[in-house]
């Protein structure tokens, strides 16, 4: 075999190599992902086919909250220490 042969034939291998292993675990992974646990088949076996959609709706609905950030409280310079019992010495932490 000449030298050109051989390389083409180390490149043939070695591609039809890579494509078997790709293939390969693209199945593997595809199968992993798609698999639905017993416990969620039964949990979805119990769902209606006839549902509520207003409650759908009202789920997918945000609620407004409103924090006021620029109030500051500040505490004591002190910081509470724990006797052995567990308990707060100083447990004051008023602002």
């Amino acid at each position: 075999m000449n030298k050109h042969l051989k390389h083409v034939v180390y490149l043939s291998i070695w591609s039809f190599t890579v494509v078997v292993v790709w293939i390969g675990l693209s199945l593997f992974f595809q199968s992993e992902r798609s698999q639905v646990s017993d416990e969620i088949l039964q949990e979805a076996d119990h769902i209606p086919p006839t549902f509520d959609r207003q409650a759908l709706q009202d789920l997918g609905r945000r609620r407004s909250v409103e924090i006021d950030l620029t109030e500051v409280v500040e505490f004591g310079e002190s910081t509470p220490q724990a006797t052995e019992s567990g308990e707060l010495e100083d447990a004051s932490l008023s602002p």
